[in-house]
């Protein structure tokens, strides 16, 4: 780790903050790094995007006919506002899934106008609401589309997240070997910082 940040006030350090950063290009070639960027890392939730990348194999955007507002939902996190419940709903009624079998948590709504609409509407906390709940949808869908069963799809030895890992591993030449999870349930890969800037790149 590498000292980053001082914040200072009234002309004293008041604290210090360390870490580590790399700038990589599509090469994998490490164009800027601060300390040690082979530093490993979960990416939480910045993996969304690299989790989506099983939406484009085969051919399947096209086949569901996925908009792109589902496409961006599957790979960000959303503050479940009324076009994010709708978006979700829907996705799931065209798969024939029920709420329920999302694997992520329950949740509010984050903006406070929306925690107090929901409550007043369904007086609990909902799937659907939870910020990952677009990925989520994303995983069962492709889970549907390849005949694999939909229980346990967020278990680390599930088909659909093998499949996600040896695509990660196909694509930096590194082989995972922790599996953490995720706070939505989602496995996590344990992975050098400078191989997820190249996977990212």
């Amino acid at each position: 780790m590498q000292k980053l940040v001082e914040v200072t006030r009234s002309g004293f350090i008041e604290r210090v903050h360390y870490g580590c950063g790399a700038i990589v290009d599509s090469t994998g070639k490490i164009l800027k790094e601060w300390g040690d960027s082979s530093e490993l890392i979960y990416p939480r939730s910045a993996l969304k995007p690299i989790q989506a990348l099983n939406l484009y194999k085969d051919g399947y955007i096209e086949k569901a006919n996925l908009s792109e507002n589902q496409i961006a939902l599957s790979t960000a996190s959303h503050f479940a506002e009324d076009i994010h419940k709708e978006i979700i709903e829907k996705w799931l009624t065209a798969l024939n899934i029920d709420e329920s079998k999302l694997a992520c948590g329950e949740d509010w709504p984050w903006q406070l106008k929306d925690k107090f609409k929901a409550y007043d509407k369904f007086k609990k906390k909902r799937k659907i609401f939870h910020n990952c709940s677009g990925k989520h949808c994303a995983h069962l869908a492709l889970c549907k589309d390849r005949d694999l069963p939909i229980e346990n799809y967020n278990s680390k030895d599930h088909k659909i997240q093998i499949q996600l890992f040896e695509l990660i591993e196909d694509i930096i030449k590194f082989k995972l070997k922790n599996i953490g999870v995720d706070g939505c349930t989602l496995p996590n890969p344990l992975l050098p910082l400078n191989k997820f800037a190249y996977l990212l790149a």
